[in-house]
């Protein structure tokens, strides 16, 4: 009968068991609720791990990267002066051709006057020899 009296759990045994899952439990919700040391170390050990097998690639890919990102801006000044200077090249231009052509116009105009003058001429001075032979 000692024996059923052990494995009915009415001695010392039995009533550890109860006590055991209770703390069990209880523990499981202090650790839900507020995360042990044990925890925050092991996020801290593989923050490590990860700083040792990556941190140096990680820092030169950033050094990297910042060093496209000022040539990149670099590039991108450079390209807009240079279109900001184009641009008033074409304006320049533009202005230019614009008072060529007009003095081509005058010139033109004053040429076709001269013309008219000369043909206004001859036709007065044929005239003129017309009634003289006459």
């Amino acid at each position: 009968m000692s024996e059923d009296h052990h494995e009915s759990g009415s001695g010392n045994g039995a009533d550890n068991a109860p006590d055991a899952a209770i703390g069990e439990i209880g523990d499981e919700d202090r650790e839900r609720e507020n995360p042990s040391a044990e925890g925050a170390g092991v996020s801290d050990a593989m923050t490590q791990v990860r700083e040792l097998l990556f941190g140096e690639v990680q820092r030169t890919n950033d050094d990297h990267f910042d060093k496209l990102s000022r040539q990149m801006e670099a590039m991108r000044t450079e390209i807009e002066d240079r279109l900001d200077r184009i641009e008033q090249r074409v304006d320049q231009l533009s202005r230019e051709t614009k008072e060529e052509q007009n003095a081509v116009i005058v010139s033109i105009g004053a040429a076709i006057e001269s013309v008219g003058q000369q043909i206004a001429q001859l036709g007065d001075n044929g005239a003129a020899d017309d009634a003289a032979h006459e």
